[in-house]
């Protein structure tokens, strides 16, 4: 008897305290749902380079001088890095440069692979400037599907530019956005401008801040440091004279050699006016492949090539006949073009009014 009048004496004084505080538990229930449903930070619309500090944090200790083999380790799933969520607005295309009619063809194959043979491929679900269908905002890079612990490579003659953790200096939207990075810089200009390779994400680093690498030479293993969904490689390449501006990137598909018997498909959507239209979406079908999409650049701030004014890539197409479409206001435009071994074939798509 003596126990069930404490307990209910505990249960009434519970509820004066609730009453006497109203909103606390509503507070806390608001609280916990956006704990839960919390997203990566919106990033900003055009972020501003980040200056190299005076020193730069001591970079990892274990160092590589040799090329590692790639493991039998199967590849996992692919995962995107996300940037922000919702989606960033889309771009008018009158906010893109206006192309001239004409195409000049010039070829960037100026670095290999950043994954050794084996160790994993290409995610095309979220290419450079894509949104995955939406939910994610333009991405500025390319992502590598790939174990946990697979050596990532140098894709070309280069020295280190930075090492270590993305905090001191930062390269995305946030310290440490990419996690553990590495950012080489290539021994080869472009048109005189400085060509930078951003690996994010890594598990390990084993290179040192101004360290002098090879074609080849494992810089870090693949990890999921940083703002990723899981393990996988991001790449991104990144010109000019400051690789820390988040906006300087270009997309990686147009600068990496493509494999033997292979080429890269290249192109436009543009609207009557001549305007590169953005978030199209575009379906290629080549020789013994499957139909597949990639989407035309979402805004502004994944730019296109000075000199291609390209607005959609896609990599790694065996050398054959394409056959590339779009859709618009029901109506189907289409064009055929043949994929050359080791070479770039654009094409132009011109939307009807």
């Amino acid at each position: 008897m003596m126990l069930a009048r404490c307990l209910m004496l505990a249960a009434g004084c519970a509820m004066l305290a609730a009453c006497a505080q109203p909103g606390i538990a509503a507070q806390s229930a608001i609280v916990a749902t956006s704990a839960a449903s919390a997203m990566p930070l919106q990033a900003p619309a055009q972020p501003e380079a980040t200056p190299l500090p005076p020193t730069l944090p001591a970079p990892a200790e274990k160092v590589s001088t040799a090329i590692a083999p790639a493991t039998s380790a199967p590849a996992t799933a692919a995962v995107p890095t996300p940037t922000n969520q919702p989606n960033t607005p889309r771009s008018l295309a009158t906010q893109f440069p206006q192309p001239f009619a004409e195409v000049e063809i010039v070829e960037h194959f100026l670095a290999g692979d950043p994954l050794p043979p084996g160790a994993g491929g290409l995610s095309t679900n979220y290419r450079y400037g894509m949104t995955w269908d939406g939910r994610l905002a333009p991405h500025h890079g390319s992502d590598y599907t790939s174990a946990p612990g697979q050596p990532v490579i140098a894709v070309g003659d280069a020295t280190v530019f930075y090492s270590g953790p993305d905090l001191g200096p930062f390269f995305g939207i946030k310290p440490d956005f990419y996690g553990n990075v590495v950012v080489i810089k290539l021994d080869v200009l472009w048109n005189e401008t400085d060509v930078y390779a951003l690996y994010g994400h890594l598990d390990t680093v084993l290179v040192k801040t101004g360290a002098e690498v090879s074609a080849g030479e494992v810089l870090g293993t693949v990890g999921d440091t940083g703002v990723a969904y899981g393990p996988h490689l991001h790449f991104e390449i990144r010109i000019g004279d400051d690789p820390t501006i988040y906006t300087r990137v270009r997309n990686p598909e147009l600068w990496l050699r493509p494999p033997p018997y292979h080429g890269v498909l290249a192109g436009r959507v543009v609207n009557a006016a001549g305007y590169l239209v953005p978030g199209q979406r575009v379906y290629y079908e080549c020789a013994s492949s499957r139909k597949r999409h990639v989407d035309t650049y979402w805004d502004i701030y994944t730019p296109s090539d000075r000199v291609l004014l390209e607005n959609f890539v896609a990599g790694n197409i065996l050398a054959g006949e394409c056959v590339v479409t779009t859709e618009w206001a029901g109506a189907r435009i289409e064009k055929r073009t043949m994929i050359e071994k080791g070479k770039l074939s654009f094409v132009v798509l011109t939307l009807p009014d």
